[in-house]
């Protein structure tokens, strides 16, 4: 499946497909990193896979990757990553040397040669001046380009790995500036680039980071992470973007927000009908498939757009395949201002690439 890097929509997709990917191996990755830097006396300190916002933020920013190849997620080497402390710097190079022994042979046995030591980024050889900058804290952080031991068709047909997919693909989006349509459509999107049959036979590899600390540093590092988040931030926006998150209960998910909706549909309908077709704006199939049966698609009563138009306006296929499959549809229907579904998405487009080029 190839996605269309023309617009950021593909960007998109293609960061969720690059996130999944490390949602899936994360946890083989953390047990790998652990197990060899533990015998070391090194403390394996596990991290989650990079957010989606900040990855957008990098995807943007002029100081960034803005001006990367795209696409432009892809640059991120730190996606999957984590951190080990040691007490001396004997142990932190033991324990370095170990790594790069395991991962530059393809550490299992399989695969062998597809593991390699990429790029290294030494702060311990920073002047007094440098080091300043990060108020002498020092890490090491080595790259490297995993072996997962297994194409992508194979790992999707392992035990509980698509467990995790659905777990990704059916939660509520985690950055709140994505709206539950965008989400969904690009999520959707990355699954089936990932379970494809281009990507059957690749081998699933991946750049990962580990960040290798003295351990009165790595204490230090913690306790001043809240700080450095904000004094990296170019910018309010930014600054809030990072540590925005959406309130949702723990068991919240993509279905049960979607049968809240419906209830919710159902309640106004029976005292406005027709009001309720105005949810059509967002990417719930069965809310769409209710307030069609329930309240129907002719009739712009008193102004009010019907079903599909407003999810043409939204953009969510899967809701206008719904509208257009009820019996006597009106494609042409017009709005009070002598609108049509085709018209207002093409404005829609229109307008939203025009924001697009003027945000590059």
């Amino acid at each position: 499946m190839t996605m269309n890097m023309d617009t950021f929509m593909g960007e998109s997709q293609y960061l969720h497909a690059l996130r999944l990917m490390a949602y899936v191996v994360n946890e083989e990755f953390q047990t790998t990193v652990n197990t060899i830097v533990t015998p070391l006396n090194g403390d394996h300190i596990g991290c989650a896979i990079k957010s989606d916002a900040r990855m957008r933020q990098k995807a943007l920013a002029s100081e960034d990757h803005r001006y990367g190849t795209k696409p432009r997620p892809a640059l991120n080497l730190d996606v999957v990553r984590c951190c080990v402390a040691f007490g001396t710097p004997d142990a932190l190079k033991a324990g370095v040397l170990a790594l790069v022994d395991h991962f530059n042979t393809g550490g299992r046995g399989t695969g062998a040669g597809l593991g390699a030591l990429g790029q290294v980024q030494n702060e311990f050889a920073w002047s007094e001046e440098e080091a300043a900058a990060s108020f002498h804290v020092r890490t090491l952080h080595v790259y490297f380009r995993v072996d997962f031991g297994g194409t992508y068709g194979e790992w999707m047909a392992r035990d509980g790995v698509r467990e995790r997919v659905d777990h990704y693909v059916h939660a509520l989006p985690e950055n709140p500036e994505q709206s539950m349509f965008q989400w969904r459509r690009d999520v959707t999107a990355a699954v089936a680039c990932l379970t494809s049959a281009e990507l059957s036979t690749t081998p699933v590899t991946m750049v990962c980071e580990v960040q290798c600390v003295l351990r009165p540093w790595g204490v230090a590092r913690h306790h001043m992470q809240l700080l450095s988040k904000v004094a990296k931030a170019t910018s309010p926006e930014e600054l809030f973007q990072e540590f925005a998150a959406v309130p949702l209960a723990t068991h919240a998910s993509w279905q049960l927000a979607e049968e809240d909706c419906v209830d919710v549909a159902r309640r106004e309908g029976k005292a406005k009908p027709y009001t309720g077709t105005g949810r059509c704006v967002g990417a719930y199939v069965q809310l769409t498939d209710t307030l069609l049966t329930v309240f129907g698609v002719s009739a712009v009563a008193q102004g009010v757009r019907s079903a599909l138009f407003n999810a043409c306006w939204a953009g969510w296929v899967a809701a206008v395949e719904v509208a257009l499959a009820v019996k006597g549809v009106d494609v042409n229907q017009t709005d009070k201002d002598g609108g049509t579904p085709l018209c207002v998405r093409c404005c829609v487009l229109w307008w939203w690439g025009g924001c697009w080029l003027y945000s590059l």
